[in-house]
């Protein structure tokens, strides 16, 4: 495989971005200009986002393995036919089966969590991130978060699972370069890959903007 010819997708739970609209169009313009496409959905990680909004394990889980990862698949299954033949080059990644045991990442997952301890510039960055999110979605959830202090904490581990999976995606995928799709710009990741928080270079994964499908 051709560096760069494996895209990633990530797809957060709860995100009403992802319908089965834009999905179709993003899944089809990327197997046409991709040999192959993996979607990425980090339910059990968005555990701790739901916790950082006050709700309950028990009730975090359910919201974000449950329903909203099996929402996502769900969407997924009728939106895959959509594609033809095409299907065949994507791959929809189990987070406990396919990442969360893998050698490598766990092994990026504590280097991510080291540079968050000791880089004042990358936990500014993500805790940032976090905050934002978290303001977004108690409006939407209609949660009131007493202490975003604590709050961002526990929601930026979610943050921090999704840069160690990136940081790993090769390795993990089995291919020697990829490229993360999304349709904003991602400041922490972008400034991460490019050695900006500790002076490492990141090049296995690459960033791409793909706006507005």
């Amino acid at each position: 495989m051709e560096n760069a010819n494996e895209a990633i997708i990530g797809i957060s739970p709860g995100n009403p971005y992802f319908t089965e609209a834009r999905l179709t169009s993003l899944l089809k313009r990327a197997t046409a200009e991709y040999g192959h496409v993996t979607i990425m959905i980090p339910d059990t990680p968005a555990i701790h986002t739901y916790r950082a909004l006050g709700y309950a394990l028990n009730k975090a889980r359910e919201k974000a393995i449950s329903k909203g990862g099996n929402a996502i698949r769900n969407r997924l299954d009728r939106v895959l036919p959509e594609l033809g033949e095409a299907a065949a080059k994507v791959r929809v990644l189990d987070w406990e089966k396919d990442v969360a045991g893998q050698v490598a990442y766990k092994a990026a997952h504590r280097r991510i969590c080291a540079l968050y301890n000791c880089s004042d510039a990358f936990n500014a960055a993500v805790s940032g991130a976090t905050a934002e999110v978290l303001e977004n979605k108690s409006r939407y959830h209609k949660r009131n978060i007493a202490d975003m202090s604590s709050a961002v904490q526990e929601g930026g581990k979610y943050l921090l699972a999704e840069l160690a999976f990136l940081e790993a995606a090769d390795q993990i995928l089995g291919v020697p370069q990829t490229t993360y799709i999304y349709h904003n710009p991602w400041p922490v990741f972008e400034h991460l890959i490019k050695g900006g928080f500790d002076g490492k270079k990141r090049g296995s994964t690459v960033f791409r903007e793909m706006p507005q499908v």
